[in-house]
């Protein structure tokens, strides 16, 4: 992949992750202990009040739902303030992924311009069929890391001896996408004549990209390791949530296995007597074992008595090799955390 759409798109999937954490943030501090606490000494007090007033125990109880009633729609209007400020953050950061996929491909031998750019934009198009803006956001970045491991580069690289016409490229693409191409034009020119280049900041990248290996039992820990690991601005791949429909399960996992920076193993006595994860663990050793990050979920699996084979090979003793984040105590999972991220900090 051109190394300026790689690093475009790992720019946009931070800001995404970012924008997601702190609309995630912001809603959940609406649910607070506290903040129910305080809504039923109200609705309490409220009740208390309309009784003396009305004299009747029963009015203390409408005064309660009243109050509660009250309580409820003054949240949904907070809820409702948010996610109006959220969208339109969302809106600008949709629309320069949108911008970005409509001037590149996925090569293929014999490929023309312009591609299929086209395809790129309708997968993440199809975010705008969802309600809720939370789920909005993670798609994209779905779709975002499912292209940043395919070989994507420019429409304006590719052989130009046999081009599309120009007429049938635009009618070949969504709607939405040639919009939202003609909206940015007019806030990049104007970025041009202020600064004299096209607006487009550089963040530096923290964290390697990583690939999340794991058995089954173990699929509920993965999933929320990996929205942590988001969270704090690593770009993670997980099969549960990041295959695509469609594709060949084998060789997906190996082309993202290839593109990792660095593979994190879950290793536990449940997952690591299934071939799935004893596969990745055996082609990560003979191709590239430095990529593999291992975090311990029990201390089952470095008993003596356990055994990790495939085949006819022993993968334990390489495992035991390796300096290891022990996530086993949930009580110091924050910490565990945060040494697994200094293992995935770029130098």
């Amino acid at each position: 992949m051109d190394y300026s759409i790689h690093s475009r798109l790992a720019e946009l999937m931070e800001r995404g992750n970012t924008l997601l954490s702190d609309l995630r943030r912001d809603l959940q501090a609406l649910n607070t202990p506290g903040s129910d606490l305080v809504g039923s000494l109200l609705a309490e007090g409220a009740g208390k009040v309309v009784s003396e007033l009305l004299g009747s125990r029963r009015a203390q109880g409408y005064g309660r739902k009243l109050a509660h009633t009250l309580l409820r729609q003054e949240k949904s209007k907070s809820q409702q303030a948010i996610l109006g400020r959220y969208y339109g953050h969302y809106r600008n950061w949709f629309d320069e992924v949108v911008g970005l996929l409509s001037q590149v491909s996925v090569f293929k031998p014999k490929l023309v311009a312009p591609g299929n750019s086209n395809a790129l934009a309708s997968r993440v198009g199809q975010a705008e069929s969802f309600k809720n803006l939370d789920t909005r956001i993670r798609h994209v970045l779905r779709q975002l890391e499912h292209f940043r491991i395919q070989n994507l580069v420019w429409n304006s690289t590719l052989p130009k001896d046999n081009p599309m016409p120009a007429k049938h490229v635009q009618s070949s693409l969504p709607h939405s996408t040639i919009s939202t191409t003609s909206q940015l034009k007019p806030v990049v020119k104007q970025g041009v004549a202020r600064t004299g280049k096209a607006p487009q900041p550089k963040r530096e990248i923290m964290y390697f990209n990583c690939f999340i290996s794991y058995g089954q039992p173990d699929l509920k820990f993965a999933k929320k390791l990996c929205a942590d690991l988001q969270t704090k601005g690593v770009s993670c791949w997980l099969y549960d949530v990041d295959s695509m429909p469609g594709q060949r399960t084998s060789k997906e996992i190996s082309a993202a296995l290839s593109a990792a920076e660095k593979v994190v193993v879950l290793c536990s006595a449940n997952s690591l007597v299934r071939d799935g994860i004893l596969k990745e663990i055996e082609k990560l050793i003979d191709e590239t074992p430095d990529k593999i990050v291992p975090i311990s979920l029990d201390e089952l699996w470095k008993h003596t008595g356990f055994k990790i084979i495939r085949g006819s090979r022993d993968l334990k003793p390489f495992l035991l090799d390796r300096n290891y984040a022990d996530f086993a105590s949930k009580r110091r999972y924050p910490e565990n955390l945060d040494r697994l991220l200094m293992g995935l900090r770029r130098p």
